[in-house]
């Protein structure tokens, strides 16, 4: 957990709260664009896809780099290597 959230159950029932009303959002939106561009064609359905996952990918990015550098910033400190 985030350091402004621990000892605080209101904020982190909050924060659940919101990535929970987050994921429902997009579970009722995405059987609904789905019918809504299958009329057209299917093809344009797994291009609506293609470009949701995309931009998953794009704002997780951040998180996955930010996680990465600091496990691998540890592993490296213990090792003895030196930051540039």
């Amino acid at each position: 957990t985030h350091k402004s959230l621990q000892g605080n159950a209101r904020a982190l029932s909050t924060v659940t709260a919101i990535i929970d009303g987050t994921g429902s959002i997009g579970a009722a939106l995405g059987p609904l664009l789905v019918g809504l561009i299958a009329r057209t064609s299917w093809v344009n359905v797994f291009y609506m896809l293609i470009a949701s996952d995309i931009c998953a990918c794009l704002l997780l990015s951040r998180l996955v780099f930010k996680e990465l550098r600091g496990c691998c910033g540890r592993v490296m400190k213990r090792r003895g290597f030196t930051e540039f």
